[in-house]
């Protein structure tokens, strides 16, 4: 016990400063993997639904009559 009773305690002044750069580092941490991970989500997102997307919409037309058969196969073969 006598041990312990020598010794200093960090001021709270440099306790509290320290607590806050290290709650910044984290964040800094977190928001940069977290961007990271956004931004391929979007892309893989963006390339893999765009046709799907596409030809649920003609296919929609078709069935909501607005547009005619013979559009509605030029469409799908552009689209293709």
């Amino acid at each position: 016990m006598k041990l312990f009773q020598s010794r200093r305690a960090v001021s709270p002044l440099v306790a509290t400063v320290l607590l806050i750069v290290f709650a910044l580092v984290l964040g800094v941490v977190v928001m940069s993997v977290g961007g990271d991970y956004l931004t391929l989500e979007d892309s893989a997102k963006k390339d893999s639904t765009s046709a799907i997307d596409l030809s649920q919409v003609i296919d929609s037309c078709k069935d909501k009559g607005a547009i005619t058969e013979e559009q509605y196969e030029a469409l799908k073969v552009k689209i293709s």
